[in-house]
C-alpha cells in the first residue's frame, strides 16, 4: 500500500493506495499540526478506524507548500510508520518537464496534480484548476511540459476577506447560489464569490488557447475542496477531487531513477550534488547500481567522507584577465601558422525558405551565452590577454551564390572554412548563409 499526503495551506489530505485504487481519504487541519506524536496518533487511528493496517504501507510521498509542517511530517512517518518518506520537489525526475523561468519556485502541490493529470489525459493539452485556499490554474502542453500558472486569491479567502475588512458583511456557509443576483446579504456574497471564479476560469480558458494557438481542444480538470461547485457548469472535462494524492503516489523511494527517465547527465549532478551537501564522493558506476533512493542511501552511508573543496565562486574580473593554457596555447601557434589548425568546419543543406532574422538571432542567444565564442585575444606589451566582448558586433553573413557552379561553390565554402580568425578582432564562430538557387541554401 502507498500512503500519500497533500500538504495544503488550510487542509493535509491523506489517501490510501492499494493497486492503484484508493482505498481511504481523509482530512487534517493543516493549522493544527502540532508535535509528531499527536500526528502520528491521529493517522494511526484514522487507518485503524478503517480496518488499514499500517505496518501494510510500502511507501510514503508528500506534496507540501507549507515548509515549517514539513519537519513534523518527517518525523511522524519515520517514528509512527516506519518509512522514510518523499518529498515531491523540484528536480526530483516526475516525467513532467518545468518549462517556467525559474523552476523551483513550482509548488510541489501542482507538480503533483501535472503528473496525475499526464496519466489520466496522455498526449493532450491539459488546464488544471486547482480550487482550495488558492485558485490555481496550470497550464501542461501535450508532450508533458508544466508551462506555467495563474494564481488567484480562493473561494474561501474572498470570504474570509469581505468578513474581516468590512463593518456589516457576515462569514457564511460557501454554497452555490440560486441566482446570479441575490436577494439578501448572504446569497449576494455567495453569488459574488462564485461567479467571480467561474469567470476566472473561463478567461484563462479562452486566453490559454488563444495566446497558444491551439488548435485541438483544450482539455480542462477540476481538483481541490470547491470544484464540486462546478460540477454543473460542463467546464470541467474531467473532475477528480484526489488529483494531487494521485500525482503523490506515482513517485516513491522505491522507483527507479532510470525508469523515471534520469541519464547519465543528471548522474553527474547527483553525485556533485551529494559530494557538496554531504561530502560523499559517490562514482558513476554505484549510482547506476543503485538506482532506487532507497538503495542509493545505503550506497551513500557505506561511502567514507572526504573533504569537499570549496564552490567556485564569481568574482570581479581585473583589468588584465591572463589567458587560459588552452588560449595560450591558441595564440603561440597563431603567430606562427594562423588558427587554421583549430578549425571545425561545418556545412549543412537546407531545402526550402530560410527565416534569416531567426537563424541570426539564434546565433546571437548562443553566442551570448557562451562567453569564449565572443572572447578576443590582444596584447599589451608583448603579453596576451583575453576581453569578453558584446554580443551585439556579431552578423551573419549573406552570401549570394545562385549563379555559381558547384565547383565555384566547393572553392568559396573552402576558403570560408579555412580563412583565419583574427584573434584580436573576430568572434570565435563563423557562420555564412550561401543562397542558392531553387529555394536552397547552405
Amino acid at each position: 500500500m502507498i500512503l500519500t499526503f497533500d500538504i495544503g495551506n488550510s487542509h493535509t489530505c491523506g489517501g490510501v493506495f492499494a493497486n492503484n485504487e484508493l482505498l481511504l481519504q481523509f482530512r487534517y487541519d493543516s493549522k493544527q499540526i502540532g508535535t509528531s506524536d499527536e500526528l502520528g496518533v491521529f493517522i494511526r487511528s484514522v487507518l485503524r478506524e478503517n480496518n488499514i493496517d499500517y505496518k501494510k504501507i510500502q511507501k510514503i510521498g508528500i506534496a507540501s507548500v507549507v515548509p515549517s509542517i514539513d519537519y513534523t511530517m518527517r518525523s511522524t512517518c519515520i517514528k509512527y510508520l516506519n518509512h522514510q518518506p518523499l518529498f515531491l520537489k523540484p528536480g526530483i525526475k516526475t516525467g513532467i518537464q518545468i518549462k517556467t523561468n525559474h523552476p523551483n519556485e513550482v509548488g510541489a502541490d501542482l507538480i503533483a496534480g501535472a503528473i496525475a493529470a499526464k496519466t489520466i489525459c496522455p498526449e493532450q493539452d491539459l488546464l488544471i484548476f486547482d480550487l482550495g485556499t488558492a485558485t490555481t490554474c496550470s497550464y501542461i502542453s501535450k508532450k508533458g511540459e508544466y508551462m506555467g500558472a495563474a494564481f488567484a486569491p480562493g473561494i474561501k479567502l474572498m470570504m474570509d476577506s469581505l468578513h474581516s475588512n468590512t463593518a456589516k458583511l457576515l462569514s457564511i456557509d460557501i454554497a452555490k447560489p440560486i441566482s446570479a443576483i441575490g436577494k439578501n446579504t448572504k446569497s449576494s456574497i455567495q453569488s459574488g464569490i462564485y461567479y467571480a471564479t467561474l469567470g476566472l476560469i473561463e478567461k484563462l480558458i479562452e486566453q490559454t488557447i488563444k495566446e497558444n494557438n491551439l488548435t485541438e481542444p483544450l482539455t480542462v480538470i477540476g481538483t481541490g475542496g470547491f470544484s464540486y461547485m462546478y460540477n454543473d457548469c460542463k467546464i470541467f472535462n474531467h473532475l477528480v477531487p484526489e488529483l494531487v494524492l494521485l500525482g503523490i503516489k506515482q513517485i516513491g523511494i522505491y522507483d527507479n531513477f532510470f525508469e523515471l527517465g534520469g541519464h547519465s547527465l543528471l548522474v553527474m549532478r547527483i553525485i556533485a550534488s551529494v559530494r557538496q551537501k554531504m561530502g560523499v564522493e559517490l562514482t558513476v558506476v554505484g549510482v547506476f547500481e543503485n538506482p532506487k533512493i532507497c538503495e542509493l542511501a545505503i550506497y551513500i552511508e557505506s561511502v567514507e567522507r572526504v573533504n569537499v573543496l570549496p564552490p567556485i565562486l564569481t568574482k570581479v574580473r581585473p583589468k588584465f584577465i591572463p589567458l587560459s593554457f588552452a588560449q595560450e596555447r591558441l595564440w603561440f601557434i597563431d603567430q606562427l601558422e594562423g588558427s587554421r589548425h583549430f578549425h571545425i568546419p561545418i556545412v549543412l543543406r537546407f531545402n526550402g525558405n530560410i527565416n534569416e532574422n531567426a537563424l541570426a538571432a539564434s546565433f546571437h542567444y548562443l553566442i551570448n551565452r557562451h562567453e569564449i565564442l565572443r572572447t578576443t585575444i590582444y596584447q599589451v606589451d608583448g603579453v596576451a590577454f583575453q576581453k569578453v566582448n558584446e554580443t551585439g558586433a556579431w552578423s551573419l553573413l549573406q552570401i549570394n551564390a545562385q549563379d555559381n557552379s558547384e565547383h565555384e561553390l566547393q572553392i568559396k565554402l573552402r576558403e570560408m572554412a579555412y580563412r583565419p580568425f583574427n584573434l584580436e578582432t573576430d568572434f570565435m564562430i563563423r557562420v555564412a548563409l550561401f543562397h542558392l538557387k531553387n529555394q536552397e541554401s547552405l
